[in-house]
């Protein structure tokens, strides 16, 4: 993995422009610690210089951050260079059948100097243009110059696994690894986007394009970015969607599943650094460590029983154990106790946009320890519960059709129930609480509708209460709504499909690359740790969305099992107690955080000199949230913990 920047203009660069790209490659000297280099418009060499020439006017300049995880020789240096400067690469990411697309193109001609994918992926360019992405698979983001076409591309990878930013300012356009790059070019001014803001406060993360910085965007996956150097225009294409996977196989699905995912993960073993997994006992992690088929290492983390006072975060270690145990493997512990209060802003400032998951701290925390113990390339169950209906609201979507049919003295005894339960606490009143209020969310409206409620945390109906009517958020009132309805109207656009199948395709393109994918790549990268997702082949992704919601969501034992075809392609690899094991999430224990170390902080970063001074929250909704949260009566620790991340982001991205 690395990091890359550039600049990109019609006309040749302003004076200074040297200064800049090197302080925005110097920002991310985290995602890549091994090497730099730079190469721009000019220079009839055929390998990349590691000092600029002040005195140079290109039109393109680029530069490079290095991770070095294949061929480790300076030969594979980048940005790679081709037809003496005519061509040249930056490039981050692995491409997984980088060997058989190198023997293709040997047999077309292609000599080879170094043993790097990056080469392969520079070569396919050469022999088949800007379309040999459609052959890549793996995970990637890249800027590729053709001064001989004048042409400037980006890309990202199909899901959005790496991620790639962009903006104009000046007549330039600039585009970086991560968003923070540009807050060192000089006199570079970062305003606040509150229609970005507004969906970051209902999802704790902004989905689509937006940052939470007006004019910086995020490309979008299997997105192709086409720069005219002539015109200084730009145009986007996408190169997959999976709203085309849209055929469903009522059969045949078994036996390819477990062909496709032992491949990937084949594949994605490859390295010429030391390697490990993530490994929580829950079905995914522990599927992707037995298909390794090798001594690897592998981490788990737990926190300490204090921590998990007020908490209900699952202990996942003695899963964990027992699956080291079962497949014989080399396994480590973790047991956390990290001082919250400092780490916060350091975790916020690495996420580069609003993100108020905590699981980014616990993301961070396990990627710290895995490079502390040597580990260069980590591999990872993520994606297994998008592509397998894994999560609880999923099953909720499915629940909800016969919630519907009930007699309506029914639905409103269920109603009044919910309101009578509490909303906080360990106890199962309070957990069956929590759940049905979250369940009778959105109920009104269809599928989709529920679906999204479901994974809201603001409602747009309680922002009126809770924002500053006089403030900022006047001039920014849409953005919500126009990113989900965008993806809504085009899944309401594909021919009948069940409501199970909607909101996979919409976790698919909203939440997994928005929430998921984004704190993953930050937390690792920042720790120069690579980490691959195995369930995320674009082979099987495919093959996940052509199966039939039957075979995902299925009756046993009286309650509706997620994730049932993936659970029988387990069958042969796991122990029955790890397969059927209940569902357990990925998370921090926030709620004793907020009460124990982090309170006295919440209270000053929601207070009068942080959330407070700003004018964009009413003072009376923030104190509700608060009191109710430490008198017990709701839970609220997310809201808060948004809140807080909310604050410290903008201090570090806007205030500075």
């Amino acid at each position: 993995m690395c990091g890359i920047v550039g600049m990109v203009s019609p006309s040749p660069l302003p004076e200074g422009w040297g200064e800049d790209l090197q302080k925005m490659n110097r920002a991310l000297t985290h995602r890549g610690p091994d090497d730099f280099g730079y190469f721009w418009e000019g220079p009839a060499l055929a390998k990349p210089l590691q000092t600029l020439d002040a005195q140079a006017r290109p039109r393109a300049a680029f530069g490079h951050r290095r991770l070095s995880i294949l061929d480790l020789s300076e030969a594979a240096r980048q940005p790679m260079v081709r037809e003496k400067g005519k061509i040249f690469l930056a490039y981050n990411g692995e491409i997984y059948n980088f060997r058989e697309l190198r023997e293709e193109l040997t047999k077309g001609g292609a000599v080879f100097q170094t043993a790097s994918d990056t080469e392969v992926f520079l070569e396919a360019y050469r022999a088949w243009g800007i379309q040999c992405v459609e052959k890549l698979r793996g995970i990637f983001a890249f800027a590729l110059a053709d001064l001989r076409k004048n042409r400037v591309f980006l890309a990202r990878d199909h899901l959005g696994v790496k991620p790639l930013y962009y903006t104009r300012r000046s007549g330039l356009f600039y585009f970086a690894s991560e968003l923070k790059a540009f807050l060192t070019i000089k006199h570079f001014e970062a305003d606040a986007d509150f229609d970005a803001l507004r969906q970051y406060l209902q999802f704790l993360w902004i989905p689509g394009e937006q940052t939470g910085l007006k004019n910086i965007f995020k490309l979008e996956p299997a997105t192709l970015l086409t720069f005219d150097l002539n015109t200084g225009e730009t145009s986007q294409s996408t190169y997959w969607s999976p709203f085309d996977c849209r055929g469903e196989r009522q059969a045949g699905g078994l036996p390819a599943l477990r062909e496709n995912l032992a491949r990937a993960v084949r594949e994605e073993l490859v390295s010429d650094v030391p390697l490990g997994a993530f490994l929580s006992g829950g079905l995914d992690s522990s599927l992707v460590v037995a298909l390794m088929q090798k001594t690897h290492q592998t981490f788990s983390i737990g926190y300490r029983k204090e921590d998990l006072a007020f908490d209900i975060v699952p202990d996942d270690l003695p899963f964990a154990r027992q699956v080291s145990r079962a497949l014989q493997i080399p396994h480590q512990e973790i047991l956390l106790s990290p001082n919250v209060g400092e780490l916060l802003p350091k975790v916020v400032w690495h996420l580069d946009e609003p993100l108020g998951d905590p699981a980014a701290v616990s993301s961070y925390l396990i990627c710290e320890a895995a490079k502390k113990n040597g580990l260069t390339v980590m591999l990872s169950g993520m994606g297994g519960d998008e592509l397998f209906a894994g999560y609880p609201r999923q099953k909720a979507l499915v629940y909800a059709q016969y919630f519907r049919k009930m007699p309506k003295l029914f639905t409103q005894t269920i109603q009044c129930l919910s309101d009578s339960l509490p909303g906080a606490g360990k106890s199962r009143r309070a957990k069956w609480g929590r759940s049905l209020k979250k369940f009778l969310k959105g109920m009104d409206g269809d599928s989709l509708q529920h679906y999204i409620a479901m994974e809201s945390y603001f409602l747009p109906t309680e922002h009126p209460a809770l924002l500053a009517g006089d403030g900022p958020w006047q001039n920014g009132a849409g953005g919500t709504e126009a990113t989900h309805q965008k993806i809504t109207n085009k899944i309401n656009g594909l021919s009948p499909i069940a409501p199970l199948r909607q909101a996979l395709l919409l976790d698919l393109v909203t939440y997994l690359p928005c929430l998921n994918l984004a704190y993953t790549d930050k937390t690792s990268m920042a720790n120069g740790i690579e980490v691959r997702v195995p369930f995320l082949d674009i082979e099987l992704v495919r093959l996940a969305l052509q199966q039939a919601p039957d075979r995902l969501l299925r009756w046993r034992r009286g309650k509706l099992e997620g994730k049932w075809l993936l659970k029988k392609a387990a069958e042969p690899f796991l122990p029955s107690r790890i397969i059927w094991r209940k569902k357990a999430g990925f998370g921090a224990p926030v709620r004793s955080w907020l009460r124990g170390g982090l309170r006295e902080m919440q209270r000053e970063l929601l207070g009068a000199n942080g959330l407070g001074k700003r004018g964009w929250f009413q003072k009376p909704a923030i104190l509700k949230l608060q009191e109710e949260f430490f008198s017990g009566k709701e839970d609220h620790a997310l809201k808060i913990w948004m809140l807080m991340s909310l604050e410290l982001w903008t201090r570090q991205y806007i205030d500075r």
